[in-house]
């Protein structure tokens, strides 16, 4: 059972139905994050979306940390995705 610190992290992770993974390095997104931020802010419905971090824990391996990013509709997520995920 997951144990939730994070009340409003639990409720992105029911209430949101799409979710992005965004790996973050070891030094970390810095700006790049802060572009991702404002882009959803200005392209996707307030209350739409939401952004927490995320840890991906494999047995045998090392953590993994993630900028979790969660988004009502399907279409915002596929925007999202196009715009900071796929190499361009």
């Amino acid at each position: 059972m997951l144990h939730y610190r994070q009340p409003r992290k639990r409720e992105a992770e029911t209430l949101y139905q799409f979710r992005i993974d965004v790996p973050v390095s070891s030094g970390g997104l810095s700006e790049h994050l802060n572009e991702m931020i404002e882009w959803c802010g200005t392209n996707v419905e307030t209350g739409q979306w939401a952004l927490h971090g995320h840890v991906k824990r494999t047995y045998g391996k090392v953590s993994r940390d993630y900028s979790r990013f969660y988004f009502m509709t399907e279409t915002d997520a596929d925007l999202f995705w196009w715009r900071w995920c796929v190499p361009q």
